[in-house]
């Protein structure tokens, strides 16, 4: 499907903050959203994605698994964390489910995801990717979600 029909579908462009320790890679990834009409804030680290997740609005995240600091599985349980003790970020989230990407060198199993409420995994994409295969990945993501159910 074709960028037009994904916007028409959006009526706005899809928010998505992706969580990715590798310069290089950011750029790619970057590069694939913004090119299929997204709109993009990337967080360096566990840190800053818990901080940006309490403060702004996302559409879905992409996250970096295997990062130093947080890993992606303590950068979800931080930010649900504060998410429900917060009661100003606790109101905005209150009924609000993230669907989440995670990027990793490996396959997960299940019991490797945390479970969280307000974050939901959609999908596992591996590395390394090539960016004609990432935008494919991007714009399945894109029609999978149809964002009806992101507030």
């Amino acid at each position: 499907m074709g960028l037009m029909k994904i916007e028409k579908q959006l009526k706005r462009p899809p928010v998505v903050l992706v969580v990715e320790d590798d310069l290089e890679f950011s750029e790619l990834l970057i590069k694939a959203l913004t090119t299929l009409g997204c709109r993009v804030k990337l967080a360096p680290d566990g840190f800053s994605a818990v901080q940006e997740l309490s403060t702004d609005y996302f559409d879905f995240v992409v996250l970096d698994w295997h990062m130093p600091g947080l890993n992606g599985k303590e950068t979800l349980v931080k930010a649900q964390k504060i998410v429900m003790v917060d009661p100003l970020t606790e109101s905005l989230w209150k009924d609000r489910i993230l669907p989440v990407i995670i990027f990793s060198g490996s396959n997960l199993e299940t019991s490797d995801l945390p479970r969280c409420k307000h974050f939901k995994f959609l999908k596992q994409w591996t590395k390394p990717i090539g960016i004609f295969q990432l935008r494919e990945n991007v714009q399945d993501v894109l029609l999978d979600l149809n964002f009806t159910g992101q507030q």
